[in-house]
C-alpha cells in the first residue's frame, strides 16, 4: 500500500483595514461614463440610478481577493440574516478593489463599506465589522444620518450637544483617514467634557498619519495624470476637491511649496469646467507636474511629527491597549533582526494574555497576539490564549483565523490531536455564516492534515497493478490501452520513444513489455473527438467494454463513477487536441475523475484573432469565464465537496498567465491555475489546480510516473534562510523532514550548504532523487542560489522525479 506524506500547510489569512481619503464625485460622471461604453450599465451605475429615482442611499462593498473581512461581507450582503429590513432601505452593489467604476470617487477604499447619497457624494467609508450581527449598528448609523461626510461634520461643529450624533461624526471621519478633522472638531468640547480629553489625544496622534496618508494618494492622482492620455486621466471631480484640501493645509509650509499648490488647483477648477479640452487637460497636467515632490517632502515632514506624537502619546499612557498593541507590533518588527527584543516582548505578551478585555478588544487583538506568541515559540502562551478565546471570544473571523495558525503550529510539532481541535474551533468560530471564507479554509484543512479522503485512500489507489508495460505508437492504440484497465486493475501505458519510456521503464521495473502495432482507420495525428475521449475514460472504469456505449456524455461519467463506487477527487480540464490531453486522459483513467472539454480561449481580433499559446496573456475576463467553466465541470461530477478542496488538472495548451488589477507592489500577472481553482464569485479557493505539459509522449509520461511510481527518497534544498524569527524562516523545511523521515529518506541541505555546487553534486550527472522540494525565487529563465544562480540547464537528469 503506499504511504502518503503528510506536508506542514500555512492558512495565513490577513484582512487589512487600512482606510484611506474619499470626495464626493459627481453623480454625472458615472453616466457619461456608461455612455462611453456602448450603454453598457454596470453594477455601480445602476444603482446610482436608481437612487436618485426614490432616493435611497447606496452601500457599496468593495472586495479585495485577500481581504477575508470583505470576502466574508459579500457573503453577508447575499444572506442578511439580522438586518434584512435595513439593508432594503439602501441599494446595495458589490465591486471588486480596483475596477474602473470606483475611479471618480478619489480615494475610495481598498477593501470595505463605501456608502454614497443619491447624487454619489460620500457618506462614509467603513471597515467590515468584526462580527456579522454588528452589521445592524453600522446601518442604523448611516439610515439616521445619511448627509455626505462634511456636511455632517459641519453639523456637528454648528451644534456639537447631540452626542450620539457627534460621536458618529467623529467615527466616520476618523475610519475615512480624517482623524485632523477630526480633533479640530473635538478640541472646543475637550475642555468643558474632560471625558473627552483622551479621546482628543488619540485623535491628535493619528492625524499626521492621516495627513500623509492622504498625500499619498495624491500623489498617487498626479503621478497617474502626469503619464494619461486625456480619455484615460483620472476624473476632474478627483482631482480638484484633493488639490484644494492641501491649499488649506499648506499654511505652514514654504511659500514655493504653497504657490505650486494653489496654481496647481486653479488649473484644476479650469479642467473640472471643459474637461472635453486638450488645452485645459495639458495645462493641469503642468501645473500638477512640480507637486509629488513637494507633497513627498510634506509627508516626511508629517511622519516625523506622527512619531513624535506617538511616542509621547506612549509615555502618557503606557497602560493603554492601543499603545500596548503598537509597542507589541513595533518589538515584533525588532524581533525579526534582533533576538534581544525576546525579553521585552515576552513580558508584554504575558501582560496582554493575563489582560481583561471586552469582547471588542480581544477580536482586535487575537492575531497580534497569538503572532507573537508563535513567534516567541511559547508554546503555553499560546495554549493559554487558544483557551480564552474559546471562553471569551468563540465566534468572528479573527478567531477564526488564530485557530487556524494555532493548528499549523500544533501540526508542524507532530501534536496532531491538538490541531484537530484547534481546526474544529476555526470552524465554529466561523461557522453560521460568520465567515464563509474561513469555514471553507478551516475543513478543507482539517480534512488534508488528517487524510482520510487523500487520494491514497482512493478506489484508483487499491487498484491492482498488472506487472506489464505497453507501448503504443500513436494515440488511438494509447486511448485503447487505456480502455483495456478496469475498476480493479491497470497498467501502465506509454508511447515508443527513446527518451520518457526508457527512464519510465528503469524505474517501473515490468517484467513484461508489450509493444503495440498501429492503429487502424484513422491518421495517427488525428485527434479523438470528445465523446470517445470520454468512452475511453468510462472503459477504463468496466470489466466488460460491451457495456460502455460507442458515445459517452458528462452525465454517463458521473454514473459510472456511482455504478464503480468511486467517489470523485477532482477534474482533468483538457482542450481536447493537444499533447497534454494524453496525460489527462491517463489521469482521469486511473483516479475516477472526471474529464471536461474546455478549449483555449482565442485572443486578438480581427484579422489578428487567434487561439491563444501558452506564452500568450489571456485577459482576466477570460480567466474568470475559464474558472466558471471548471466550476462547472467539478458541479457536473458532484464536485467540489463542502468539506475539501478538489483537484484541477490543466490537460491543454491553456496560457499560464493573464493580466487583472495592477496591485501596489506585485504587477497585474496572474497565474491561470490559481484562479481556475476559485469560486468565480466570491474568489476563494474550491480546488487546487496543477497541469500536465508537453507532446503527448511527455504527458503520458508525466501521468504514468504520477499513477504509478512512488519515491522513496527526497531532497529538501532551502536556499531562504532558517532563522524562525525571520520572514524567511517562517518557510524553513524543518516542518516538511520532521513529516517525511518515517517514509521517505530525506536528505536536508540549507543554510550556507545550499549552493549550487551542492545541488549539482547531489543531482549529477544523475539524479537519484524520487522527489525534489527546493526554496527559492526566481524568473521563467533563471532561478536563485549562492554560487552563480540556476538556470534550466541545472534541472537534474535521468531517474523520473517530482518538483515542487
Amino acid at each position: 500500500m503506499r504511504k502518503e506524506p503528510r506536508v506542514y500547510m500555512s492558512s495565513r489569512a490577513i484582512a487589512s483595514t487600512s482606510r484611506a481619503f474619499v470626495s464626493a464625485a459627481a453623480f454625472l460622471i458615472l453616466l457619461l461614463a456608461g455612455a462611453a461604453r456602448g450603454g453598457e450599465e454596470r453594477p455601480l451605475e445602476a444603482a446610482l440610478k436608481a437612487a436618485a429615482r426614490d432616493g435611497k442611499p447606496v452601500l457599496v462593498l468593495v472586495r479585495r481577493d485577500w481581504d477575508v473581512a470583505s470576502l466574508d461581507a459579500g457573503h453577508w450582503l447575499d444572506e442578511p440574516t439580522g438586518f434584512k429590513e435595513r439593508l432594503a432601505r439602501f441599494h446595495a452593489v458589490k465591486v471588486w478593489s480596483g475596477e474602473k467604476d470606483l475611479a471618480p470617487f478619489a480615494g475610495a477604499p481598498q477593501d470595505g463599506f463605501l456608502f454614497l447619497t443619491p447624487k454619489g457624494e460620500t457618506i462614509a467609508v467603513s471597515e467590515v465589522p468584526l462580527l456579522k450581527a454588528k452589521m445592524a449598528d453600522l446601518l442604523d448609523g448611516i439610515l439616521k444620518w445619511p448627509l455626505p461626510y462634511a456636511a455632517l461634520r459641519d453639523a456637528v461643529k454648528a451644534d456639537p450637544a447631540d452626542a450620539a450624533r457627534r460621536a458618529h461624526a467623529l467615527a466616520v471621519l476618523e475610519q475615512m483617514g480624517r482623524s485632523d478633522e477630526a480633533a479640530a472638531l473635538l478640541a472646543p468640547l475637550a475642555g468643558k467634557e474632560p471625558a473627552l480629553a483622551a479621546r482628543l489625544e488619540e485623535l491628535a496622534a493619528e492625524a499626521p498619519a492621516h495627513q500623509a496618508a492622504r498625500a499619498a494618494r495624491l500623489v498617487q492622482l498626479l503621478e497617474k495624470l502626469a503619464q494619461a492620455k486625456r480619455a484615460d486621466a483620472p476624473p476632474a471631480s478627483a482631482l480638484e476637491p484633493a488639490l484644494r484640501e492641501f491649499v488649506s493645509l499648506s499654511g505652514s509650509w514654504p511659500e514655493p511649496a504653497r504657490k505650486a499648490l494653489a496654481a496647481a488647483h486653479e488649473a484644476a477648477v479650469k479642467y473640472a469646467a471643459a474637461p472635453d479640452t486638450d488645452e485645459a487637460f495639458a495645462a493641469v497636467q503642468q501645473a500638477a507636474a512640480p507637486l509629488p515632490a513637494v507633497l513627498r517632502a510634506a509627508m516626511q515632514a508629517l511622519g516625523q511629527e506622527a512619531q513624535k506624537r506617538n511616542a509621547a502619546l506612549a509615555q502618557a499612557r503606557p497602560a493603554d491597549l492601543k499603545v500596548q498593541l503598537a509597542a507589541l507590533r513595533s518589538l515584533l518588527r525588532g524581533g525579526e533582526r534582533d533576538a534581544k527584543n525576546d525579553a521585552p516582548l515576552k513580558e508584554l505578551l504575558d501582560k496582554l494574555i493575563a489582560r481583561e478585555m471586552s469582547l471588542e478588544e480581544l477580536l482586535r487583538a487575537t492575531g497580534l497576539v497569538a503572532y507573537a506568541a508563535l513567534l516567541l515559540e511559547q508554546d503555553e502562551a499560546c495554549r493559554a490564549w487558544a483557551a480564552r478565546l474559546t471562553r471569551e471570544a468563540p465566534l468572528g473571523r479573527n478567531v477564526a483565523d488564530t485557530f487556524l495558525d494555532l493548528a499549523d503550529w500544533a501540526f508542524a510539532a507532530g501534536a496532531e490531536k491538538e490541531a484537530d481541535e484547534y481546526y474544529r474551533e476555526a470552524e465554529k468560530a466561523s461557522s453560521a455564516g460568520e465567515s464563509v471564507t474561513l469555514y471553507r479554509a478551516a475543513r478543507a484543512m482539517r480534512d488534508a492534515a488528517d487524510g482520510r479522503n487523500g487520494p491514497n485512500r482512493s478506489k484508483w489507489a487499491k487498484r491492482t497493478i498488472r506487472d506489464v508495460l505497453v507501448l503504443v505508437p500513436d494515440m488511438d492504440a494509447y486511448a485503447n490501452a487505456l480502455a483495456a484497465w478496469s475498476d480493479g486493475e491497470f497498467f501502465p501505458v506509454l508511447f515508443q520513444d527513446d527518451e520518457y519510456a526508457p527512464r519510465f521503464a528503469a524505474a517501473f521495473k515490468p517484467r513484461q513489455v508489450l509493444v503495440v502495432p498501429p492503429a487502424e482507420g484513422r491518421g495517427a495525428g488525428d485527434a479523438l473527438e470528445p465523446d470517445l475521449l470520454r468512452r475511453t475514460v468510462a472503459a477504463a472504469w468496466e470489466r466488460d467494454d460491451g457495456k460502455v456505449p460507442a458515445r459517452v456524455g458528462v452525465e454517463d461519467l458521473r454514473e459510472r463513477l456511482a455504478r464503480v463506487e468511486s467517489e470523485p477527487l477532482g477534474l482533468v480540464v483538457s482542450d481536447g487536441v493537444s499533447g497534454e490531453t494524453a496525460g489527462g486522459l491517463a489521469l482521469a483513467a486511473g483516479r475516477f475523475q472526471g474529464f471536461e472539454i474546455v478549449p483555449v480561449p482565442e485572443i486578438g481580433s480581427g484579422d489578428q484573432k487567434r487561439t491563444a499559446q501558452p506564452n500568450d496573456f489571456l485577459s482576466a475576463a477570460q480567466a474568470w469565464d475559464l474558472a466558471a467553466r471548471v466550476l462547472q465541470g467539478l458541479n457536473a461530477i458532484g464536485l467540489p465537496r463542502e468539506d475539501r478542496w478538489a483537484a484541477v488538472t490543466l490537460a491543454g495548451a491553456y496560457p499560464y498567465r493573464y493580466s487583472g488589477e495592477v496591485y501596489e507592489r506585485w504587477g497585474g500577472t496572474h497565474a491561470l491555475e490559481d484562479t481556475l481553482g476559485r469560486d468565480p464569485g466570491d474568489h476563494t479557493r474550491l480546488a487546487v489546480a496543477t497541469r500536465l505539459l508537453g507532446d503527448a509522449p511527455r504527458s503520458a509520461y508525466q501521468a504514468m510516473c504520477s499513477l504509478f511510481l512512488q519515491p522513496q527518497d527526497a531532497l529538501l534544498f532551502n536556499t531562504y534562510g532558517t532563522n524562525p524569527k525571520t520572514i524567511w524562516g517562517k518557510y524553513r523545511m524543518d516542518f516538511s523532514e520532521a513529516a517525511w523521515k518515517g517514509l521517505l529518506r530525506v536528505d536536508h541541505v540549507n543554510g550556507k550548504d545550499a549552493v549550487i555546487e551542492t545541488f549539482r553534486a547531489r543531482t549529477g550527472p544523475w539524479n537519484r532523487y524520487g522527489l525534489l522540494t527546493i526554496n527559492s525565487s526566481g524568473g521563467s529563465t533563471n532561478w536563485s542560489i549562492g554560487g552563480g544562480g540556476g538556470t534550466p540547464t541545472t534541472s537534474p537528469s535521468a531517474a523520473p522525479w517530482r518538483f515542487t
